[in-house]
């Protein structure tokens, strides 16, 4: 499978790379499910997760997927967010999956109005950042902290210490995009 920013997957011959097209997971997704880059395998049990944001102007949301190892969907979660904002990773470990969400925000008007969707992303770093963590079990939210203003492209790595959920990020001053 090949995934984007936010759209479906889309399914590739092993053999030659040819594109089949779209992949659902059996018809769980379709083109309004978020679904993002950045798929995490557990090495264990070959169960894939995921995420994806839902850029809702009066209801924005952090959608979580866990898929058994054959495909099929154990559960989506939705957990509410504040502001759409724009998340490109995640860390998994152990018994969590982790979000931090940066104040990087989608200006819905904008990007109605006509700019694209680049050009409607807003650096509003005075909203803060915020590290969300949900169980893997689940998907249920377990903590959401505020852990300054920075930007965070990607997860370096995460892991448990006994209760203590480790998470190791490269943060920068604003978005690389920008």
């Amino acid at each position: 499978l090949a995934f984007g920013e936010q759209g479906l997957p889309w399914e590739l011959d092993p053999e030659t790379l040819e594109t089949r097209g779209p992949y659902t997971f059996g018809g769980v997704l379709n083109p309004l499910s978020p679904f993002a880059a950045h798929v995490k395998i557990d090495p264990a049990t070959g169960e894939l997760f995921n995420f994806g944001i839902s850029f809702s102007a009066t209801q924005p949301s952090l959608n979580v997927y866990r898929f058994a190892a054959g495909g099929g969907l154990i559960y989506r979660r939705r957990l509410p967010i504040e502001e759409p904002r724009s998340l490109h990773d995640f860390c998994f470990a152990g018994r969590h999956v982790a979000f931090y969400l940066s104040p990087y925000l989608l200006d819905m008007e904008a990007l109605t109005g006509g700019e694209t969707l680049l050009d409607s992303l807003r650096w509003e770093p005075e909203r803060g950042s915020r590290l969300l963590v949900a169980r893997r079990d689940d998907g249920e939210l377990v903590a959401s902290v505020p852990v300054g203003n920075r930007y965070v492209l990607h997860g370096i790595n995460a892991y448990e210490e006994g209760d203590r959920l480790i998470v190791d990020v490269v943060e920068l001053d604003r978005p690389v995009y920008d």
